[in-house]
């Protein structure tokens, strides 16, 4: 398997997304939040087969320095390199 940490914290203008260690930040505003749908290709004609092994939730804002810590325990503890 393939595995990935993907974190995404929606926040307003502080919302980002964070994939392996690559991060897209901006806002995120209530009209915008109709859902995510990560391996979806532009125009969602294809998919990637993604299995998800563990979703959490964190309530509240996290910064780009929580994020990053986040990710590396979550790579660390599931040994993604």
């Amino acid at each position: 398997n393939d595995w990935h940490v993907a974190i995404l914290t929606i926040d307003g203008s502080s919302s980002a997304l964070r994939i392996d260690g690559y991060e897209l930040a901006g806002t995120l505003t209530g009209q915008s939040r109709n859902g995510i749908q990560l391996g979806t290709s532009i125009g969602a004609t294809s998919r990637a087969a993604i299995q998800y092994a563990r979703v959490e939730f964190i309530p509240g804002p996290m910064n780009n320095t929580k994020r990053a810590a986040l990710a590396q325990q979550l790579m660390r503890q599931h040994g993604i390199n």
